[in-house]
């Protein structure tokens, strides 16, 4: 397990996959986005890392917002992606920024994510501008 979060009741955190005796993937068992719930001991993926043994870890949480932040793919290809698990729709959704590799700072109301990109340029995205219909 690797950095978790608490919200409530629920333990919000990333697992990584399983590896062999020589640290290649076993891409059958990728690594998962889990949430846990205390009271109830139910333990449920939220997303599967399709094909990467390593997920990462979540970039951020915002409590206003109700959402947790996680990057996926190669930031060095330029291929990551950042994706926004809400936790009250139980819903992930694509954040389109492109080249993304870093997320150095969330909003205290989730509206603006100041971000590393492929050439490390720092920028912001606020929320009206650029995530149209994520409420």
């Amino acid at each position: 397990m690797l950095v978790p979060f608490l919200v409530g009741d629920t333990v919000y955190y990333c697992r990584e996959g399983f590896f062999d005796e020589n640290r290649v993937c076993d891409e059958s068992r990728p690594g998962t986005y889990r949430r846990f719930n205390l009271r109830t001991g139910e333990e449920r993926v939220l997303r599967t890392h399709n094909t990467w043994c390593s997920t990462g870890e979540f970039e951020g949480l915002n409590l206003k917002r109700r959402a947790l932040y996680f990057i996926e793919g190669n930031t060095f290809a330029g291929t990551a992606r950042m994706y926004e698990y809400s936790l009250d729709h139980d819903e992930v959704r694509e954040i389109k920024i492109e080249a993304i590799s870093d997320v150095l700072h969330i909003s205290e109301d989730g509206g603006t994510l100041l971000v590393c990109a492929a050439s490390c340029s720092w920028r912001t995205m606020s929320t009206p501008a650029r995530w149209r219909g994520w409420t």
